[in-house]
């Protein structure tokens, strides 16, 4: 299996290189290269892609075509549409069937099932996935890789003590401190593509902070401090 290094090395050598679906591991991993004989370009499918493919090539201004990422988007569809089918059930089948993480992106379980994979190993799936969790299912390529999933957007101005990663997180989810601490130290939060596991890290203006299974907050300015000397931070949230 080929590795961060390994994609550097041969970009370097001159090559084009379309690497697998990364996690987010492997993806912090490579937004820490800053290389200035090379260009990085990311695509997931969506907006929020979680598990995405990078190209990696000699410095170029022209990004790379949406084609040249080769994804494709399937649809899934359940003979019981009121079968309970979670993220787990879809991926034990696809990975009982012998295929490989790393050539599938994110699953998004919703009224039906999308699953990002390769192009090339998109007929296989379409023709091998007859079934889920024992029930029958019919697979069909999505043109255009449109998702037909809304991403919700909303623009917030929230009140925190201070700028600390946890103290944001918290206010925008809504959640207890030491919930979103807890979600900051497994590794589940990034801050620009790049994981940060300190609860008590501070983040500032334009910073994007990536929260796994929820979505992502754009950090705005901070419009006052009230008598309390609290802050008034405006948000971008994407979910």
């Amino acid at each position: 299996m080929a590795s961060i290094n390994d994609y550097i090395r041969k970009a370097k050598q001159g090559l084009f290189v379309l690497t697998k679906y990364l996690d987010s591991q492997e993806l912090s991993e490579l937004h820490t290269i800053k290389d200035q004989a090379l260009s990085i370009y990311y695509n997931g499918g969506y907006e929020l892609a979680e598990r995405q493919r990078a190209i990696i090539i000699p410095r170029c201004d022209t990004p790379p075509k949406e084609e040249e990422f080769e994804i494709a988007l399937l649809e899934i569809q359940l003979a019981d549409p009121n079968a309970s089918i979670s993220h787990r059930h879809v991926l034990g089948t696809l990975m009982s069937f012998g295929f490989k993480r790393d050539n599938l992106g994110d699953i998004i379980v919703s009224d039906n099932i999308y699953l990002f994979t390769t192009t090339d190993m998109a007929p296989y799936i379409i023709t091998q996935l007859t079934s889920i969790n024992h029930i029958p299912t019919k697979v069909s390529i999505k043109e255009n890789n449109i998702l037909p999933i809304t991403i919700k957007e909303e623009e917030l101005n929230i009140n925190v003590a201070s700028l600390r990663l946890d103290a944001v997180i918290a206010k925008v989810l809504n959640k207890a401190r030491s919930d979103t601490q807890e979600l900051i130290t497994q590794g589940l939060v990034q801050v620009n593509h790049i994981e940060k596991t300190n609860p008590s890290y501070f983040v500032k203006e334009s910073d994007l902070i990536s929260i796994r299974h929820f979505g992502r907050i754009t950090i705005g300015e901070v419009l006052k401090t009230t008598k309390k000397d609290r802050l008034v931070l405006s948000v971008k949230v994407k979910h």
